[in-house]
């Protein structure tokens, strides 16, 4: 298939409202084609990442095991309930928070002309339920660490909370990623990121 082919059907997908985690995986798999064949890879290296994330219940690769290099560091914290500090925090809520992938998402998106997209019209939330139907299709992912170190895996859930955290999340749909460090040492820790949109549109 050509990039010229694969353009095209993204194109034509994303003219379509996001309600189902089969359309993100579609899109996702598309996207990840083409920057394999166009030879981009090392350009985009969360979105590389996220993309084979969402096809994959394991992952080993070196996208994964970055991220799992700061899990491990962070583990002895996490499984006590403490609070990280802050460069570690900073580090480890760039990942869960989506941010990258969202970035380069957006610049792959422009670069190929196809800007305007449904979880990019300008409106916070659009991307939010975005990420709302990835958490779904990432859900039980398992991220295993293969190197020496104190935790073997970090699994991912998409959490529905049944209680808001707190009042600035007013009426909007919430839910949260889990990311969860399994030790080698039997226990676990936990590693949660928020997020809220309107129920509106």
């Amino acid at each position: 298939m050509t990039r010229s082919s694969i353009l095209a059907k993204l194109k034509r997908e994303l003219q379509q409202d996001l309600r189902e985690e089969s359309q993100v995986v579609y899109i996702l798999v598309e996207i990840r084609k083409f920057i394999e064949q166009a030879g981009e890879l090392d350009n985009y290296h969360a979105l590389d990442f996220y993309c084979s994330l969402a096809l994959h219940t394991t992952m080993t690769r070196i996208g994964a095991r970055r991220i799992l290099e700061r899990f491990n560091r962070a583990y002895p914290i996490l499984v006590k309930g403490a609070e990280l500090p802050q460069h570690l925090d900073h580090e480890i809520s760039d990942t869960i928070s989506l941010k990258k992938f969202r970035d380069e998402l957006k610049q792959f998106l422009s670069v190929n002309n196809l800007i305007p997209a449904p979880m990019f019209p300008g409106t916070p939330d659009a991307w939010v339920r975005f990420i709302h139907l990835y958490a779904g299709v990432t859900d039980e992912c398992d991220l295993q660490w293969t190197d020496e170190g104190l935790i073997d895996r970090v699994t991912i859930h998409l959490q529905m909370p049944t209680e808001k955290p707190g009042p600035e999340w007013g009426d909007q749909i919430l839910f949260a990623i889990r990311w969860t460090c399994h030790g080698r040492d039997g226990l676990s820790g936990d590693h949660d990121v928020y997020f809220g949109y309107s129920p509106e549109g």
